[in-house]
């Protein structure tokens, strides 16, 4: 009887329907998801980046990037939706996804954004592609979720606090009532996060002992991502976030104090021995 009521639960579990593991982003977002980075025999890094939009009515996915501050905006060309990322130099990428779905009775538009650092070393010129002022005009007059401090580290780490910030043209008051939502995606986990009156928020990713024990070079993904609308527009925005473990948060500080106290006590208790003893004696 047993064993048939071991075999029922399996199936029941199995036979689970995949909506009760869905999460928000499965439903009408825009995000990032970073696949491979090489060096390649030029001396250039390539970064490889999958486009995953769960909205089944957005068009055309538009990627734009800017590289290390400068204003120019280029389009990045996307094959099967994964889009590849060249540099020839160590470059700070601000990376940035828009789609829109017209299909509804609001205009829907989906923003992801990433920022990245890569650290490419080569006389070959990376290509690129300018893009025209409609496309370059979007990273300013759409809004999205930026990251304020640190931005430019290229080492995120759990434990480490960071704080973000809404970008947006217009005023978001007026839609913040009720009807923006803001979470963050880490390990399967759904985390509320709170903006405050100056539209920025701070988020801490928690430690993660996977991390640890996966080494130095593990990473994990997370998505922050935040819904509003107004009386005419609805927009869907998502941050992605690499995160590495952290260096120190698994350190055991306090063996480690105990271990440097009595050190101290045994330097000092010999040099003070020492002192008490005549030259001739030592």
């Amino acid at each position: 009887m047993k064993r048939f009521l071991l075999i029922y639960c399996f199936l029941a579990f199995c036979l689970v329907p995949a909506t009760l593991f869905a999460t928000p982003l499965d439903a009408g977002f825009l995000y990032f998801k970073f696949l491979d980075m090489k060096k390649e025999k030029n001396g250039q890094v390539s970064q490889a980046i999958e486009l995953i939009c769960t909205d089944p009515g957005a068009g055309t996915i538009q990627v734009l990037y800017q590289e290390n501050q400068d204003p120019v905006v280029f389009l990045a060309p996307a094959t099967d939706g994964v889009v590849t990322l060249f540099v020839d130099k160590s470059s700070h990428i601000r990376l940035f996804a828009i789609a829109v779905n017209r299909a509804g009775l609001q205009k829907k538009t989906l923003v992801a954004h990433t920022n990245l650092v890569l650290f490419g070393k080569s006389v070959t010129p990376a290509q690129r592609i300018m893009a025209d002022d409609v496309h370059a005009n979007q990273i300013t007059l759409l809004p999205s979720i930026q990251l304020m401090s640190p931005e430019r580290y290229y080492w995120h780490q759990t434990g480490q606090p960071l704080k973000f910030y809404i970008q947006s043209p217009v005023d978001l008051f007026p839609v913040l009532p009720g009807k923006l939502q803001m979470a963050v995606l880490e390990n399967h986990r759904i985390t509320p996060l709170v903006l405050n009156q100056l539209l920025d928020f701070s988020y801490t990713p928690p430690h993660d002992e996977r991390l640890k024990k996966a080494g130095a070079l593990a990473l994990r993904q997370d998505i922050l991502y935040a819904s509003m609308r107004d009386k005419t527009s609805e927009y869907a925005l998502t941050y992605s976030l690499v995160l590495h473990r952290s260096r120190h948060g698994f350190d055991n500080s306090i063996a480690g104090v105990f271990v440097f106290g009595v050190s101290l006590l045994f330097c000092v208790g010999l040099i003070l021995k020492k002192r008490r003893t005549p030259w001739w004696k030592t």
